[in-house]
């Protein structure tokens, strides 16, 4: 159990999983993650009182880790399933008094920025300069003003007042994840949660490393994970991070160019690519299962789009999300360095 006050970065957790969810984000699972995975773990430490804006940050080599929301939208986008039994969230807790309803305006899929969940961007496309950073969403689109639960409760007790702030007002089925707020709180790094028996996890390929954030949060969804990147020191550094960080998490980095994928470990329930490629890399849709999905940006190196690819038998559909900028896909199947 954690004694009062030894995770210090638990309420501002908390806090950016809300501003998440205000901001369109809607799969609980992928919300429990980011309430779980701990991102000042994943960024440089002159940068760790910025770990949880909602903005791409630095990391060196030329990289950045990704804005959170896009991290989450493109998580989202995979539409992974979590294992039933792997993850034992607990259920939601009874209500407790003066305990809040959810945030306001969370009842609808979209927010004034436009950000909607599922929702697709008129074909005209984002004007130059659209997106304030690298990796990062539509610029003015997140929430401001978001806070955490009050600092003079017990852990517990912050917890429960965090899990039912961000609780959604329109879920009435009793199971929302979100309560993992209860056990982001009383979570030990280094003693992950033991799974409940077998069951089939996902397999998802990360393509560009970085920082190993986007590969944390694809594992605590359940996932098998294999994270390809080109630069020896990113891969090596995220590798070392993501054991540290003692989640348990099932990610393997490998090296290699990722836009021609990771044959080995095929076939993919998704992919995501934290890069922009021109076009979309052949060799990753040839490397989906069925069903699975693409998620990666494309269009020219100062702004693009998220395209989501699925594989349905011999046919691939597309369909087109929303505007985003990130640093330019290197290889064969991408940009030239």
């Amino acid at each position: 159990m954690h004694e009062p006050g030894s995770d210090p970065f638990l309420a501002q957790r908390l806090a950016l999983v809300r501003e998440l969810e205000s901001a369109g984000i809607r799969d609980p699972d992928v919300l429990a993650a980011f309430a779980l995975v701990p991102r000042e773990r994943f960024v440089p430490p002159d940068l760790v009182q910025h770990a949880y804006d909602d903005s791409a940050l630095g990391i060196g080599r030329g990289q950045t880790i990704s804005q959170p929301y896009m991290v989450a939208r493109m998580t989202e986008l995979l539409e992974l399933t979590r294992p039933s039994r792997s993850w034992p969230w607990p259920s939601r807790p009874g209500p407790e008094p003066g305990a809040g309803t959810g945030p306001s305006g969370a009842s609808g899929p979209g927010d004034a920025s436009g950000r909607g969940a599922g929702s697709g961007p008129s074909r005209s496309g984002p004007g130059a300069g659209s997106g304030p950073g690298v990796g990062s969403g539509p610029s003015g689109a997140g929430p401001s003003g978001a806070s955490g639960p009050g600092a003079g409760s017990r852990p517990s007790d912050r917890a429960n007042q965090a899990a039912w702030s961000i609780d959604r007002a329109d879920q009435g089925d009793g199971s929302v994840p979100l309560a993992v707020a209860d056990q982001a709180a009383d979570f030990r790094l280094g003693e992950a949660p033991a799974p409940a028996g077998p069951a089939h996890h996902p397999r998802a390929l990360d393509v560009g490393t970085g920082s190993g954030y986007q590969a944390a949060i694809l594992a605590a969804l359940g996932a098998e994970v294999i994270s390809i990147e080109r630069d020896h020191g990113l891969s090596e550094s995220a590798e070392a991070r993501i054991r540290q960080v003692g989640l348990g998490l099932p990610v393997r980095c490998v090296l290699g160019d990722g836009s021609e994928g990771w044959p080995d470990g095929a076939p993919y329930d998704g992919i995501v690519v934290a890069a922009a490629a021109p076009q979309v890399p052949e060799p990753l849709l040839a490397q989906l299962a069925d069903g699975g999905r693409l998620v990666v940006p494309i269009g020219p190196r100062d702004h693009q789009w998220l395209h989501v690819f699925t594989k349905r038998g011999e046919h691939i559909e597309e369909r087109v999300s929303e505007p985003c900028v990130f640093v330019p896909l290197v290889g064969r199947f991408g940009f030239e360095p």
